[in-house]
């Protein structure tokens, strides 16, 4: 009888070393919420679990401010999935990861995910880790550049980087290609409904010349550069619309005036010749 009781004894102690291994499996999740960084229209995938060494019975949630993916594993395969249609969960058998894919990104999927993984057979559900993600999701800028005359008659670039993301830009001016100082121009940043940015940036024509808008942002692998050349006569348009206006106004005034002295030359001799008469 006692060799009968220590076989149980030591089968038991082996069955619950078994499920305590099961249940504190090695599983790798980053506890502080890491960065990862992703372009807008892209796709993106992060990794939400690693070491998955058993996934019998176990329950993946992804979560934002809502469930945006719910997945019931086992045997490495699905057994029940809920997901957002632009959301989706991958498994690598080969790496024992478990990742989140996200398609179509837009501005508005920044923020904070995490990625939860439970034991839901058999019951009672317990929770074995999470791992948590901050997403940011970016967009490069769309530059243009024209020239045009102000109400003022200077004539100003307009340089216009639009629907860019994160809020920091770097916009330099150059003629000919020396940099022109800070002082010669004015910025005005605007923010737009999808979370981007715009910026109009101005810049006073002291001159023809070859002129460059150039814009840098942390999404750029080099900086964006837009040129425009001024010509010598839209430099001096202004002034000589000025001068044909001077010399439209002097000839009105001669005409005028000959006009004047006809009709009393024409008088003046209609008089003389009555007199005559």
């Amino acid at each position: 009888m006692s060799g009968c009781n220590t076989m149980k004894l030591l089968l038991m102690v082996s069955v619950c070393l078994l499920l305590e291994d099961f249940l504190n499996q090695k599983v790798t999740a980053f506890q502080d919420p890491h960065i990862v960084t992703a372009l807008k229209g892209g796709t993106v995938t992060i990794d939400c679990l690693h070491g998955l060494n058993n996934t019998e019975g176990m329950a993946v949630t992804l979560q934002r401010n809502a469930t945006l993916c719910y997945k019931v594993i086992g045997n490495y395969s699905t057994w029940k999935e809920q997901c957002n249609e632009r959301v989706n969960m991958t498994w690598n058998n080969k790496t024992n990861t478990l990742s989140l894919i996200i398609k179509a990104l837009i501005l508005n999927d920044s923020g904070n995910y995490t990625c939860k993984l439970d034991r839901v057979i058999p019951p009672p559900t317990q929770s074995i880790t999470e791992n948590k993600t901050f997403l940011q999701v970016t967009a490069r800028p769309n530059i243009g550049l024209v020239y045009v005359n102000s109400s003022n008659g200077s004539t100003q670039l307009v340089c216009t980087s639009e629907g860019f993301s994160p809020k920091h830009i770097e916009v330099s001016w150059f003629k000919d290609g020396e940099l022109i100082s800070n002082d010669a121009h004015e910025e005005n940043l605007t923010s737009n409904d999808d979370g981007s940015f715009t910026l109009t940036s101005y810049c006073s024509v002291s001159g023809s010349g070859d002129y460059t808008c150039q814009v840098n942002h942390s999404t750029l692998q080099s900086p964006l550069n837009a040129s425009v050349t001024v010509p010598a006569h839209e430099d001096n348009q202004i002034r000589i619309l000025l001068h044909l206006q001077m010399q439209t106004h002097v000839l009105l005034n001669v005409v005028f005036f000959c006009s004047l002295h006809s009709r009393y030359a024409f008088k003046h001799h209609q008089n003389h010749i009555k007199d005559t008469a």
